[in-house]
């Protein structure tokens, strides 16, 4: 069976040269360590540091930030701080950074044929977004690397310079888990024997897997049900998905 299922959610740190020594105050061995008040107020700093930041680098966040008229550059609450529409992202290319800092880009997956949201990370900002990533999955899942699925495709990740949300986030939590199997082809079809395979040569411990959710219930989940086939993933594997649920939004999945 699986023990646990975990919704997983991403947040962005760009770049700036004074965060480090605040940001050396989070422990990392206890990424929930902090009290609500401590943590209001630590993440209250970070995020006027981020504004002031923002403002002055990035003229679409000022012009949009100006639109504002209680605006302040180190707004008092975190209600006080502009909250970003989704279509800017797709409609401006948000950066604070010169270009050539610009370490990947990564990208949502488009659905219902819309274009896509674009978010640049520079080296620092991806380097902090591992180092957090491992502090918060390591709770739950502890230190040891795990055999791990990995419910999509393997041709989602050959291109590394160019990564929408799925291969990175794919990649991100490979970190975590070693003989890595991907369980569908290119065409996200199930590939049943060889998952049977792999299933039964690690049954003798848990297995980490990962997938965004909508492939997990319609390339995994369907395809089981559809023909009738057992798959045991052993005693507290573990199930890591999110992301893409609004693809299922027809089926009314509740």
């Amino acid at each position: 069976m699986v023990k646990r299922i975990i919704r997983f959610t991403w947040v962005v740190l760009m770049e700036i040269n004074d965060l480090n020594s605040k940001l050396n105050r989070i422990n990392l061995s206890k990424p929930y360590g902090m009290g609500l008040d401590e943590k209001n107020t630590f993440l209250l700093d970070i995020m006027q540091d981020l504004t002031t930041f923002h403002y002055e680098n990035c003229s679409s966040y000022r012009n949009f930030s100006n639109l504002f008229q209680e605006f302040n550059i180190r707004p008092k609450s975190l209600d006080k701080i502009p909250f970003l529409p989704v279509r800017m992202f797709k409609q401006h290319d948000l950066v604070s950074v010169e270009s050539d800092s610009i370490f990947k880009t990564l990208t949502s997956s488009g659905t219902s044929g819309q274009s896509v949201s674009r978010i640049h990370l520079d080296s620092e900002t991806a380097k902090r977004q591992t180092k957090i990533l491992s502090a918060i999955t390591k709770n739950f899942i502890g230190e040891a690397r795990l055999p791990m699925v990995i419910i999509d495709s393997d041709e989602l990740t050959k291109d590394r310079t160019k990564l929408n949300a799925r291969a990175a986030g794919i990649l991100g939590y490979s970190l975590f888990g070693r003989n890595h199997f991907y369980c569908l082809d290119k065409n996200l079809d199930l590939l049943t024997d060889q998952l049977s395979e792999f299933l039964q040569k690690f049954n003798d411990r848990p297995i980490l897997i990962f997938g965004f959710t909508f492939i997990v219930w319609q390339s995994l989940l369907q395809k089981v049900l559809e023909r009738n086939i057992h798959l045991d993933f052993g005693k507290d594997s573990i199930l890591i998905h999110g992301g893409g649920w609004k693809k299922l939004e027809d089926q009314k999945v509740d």
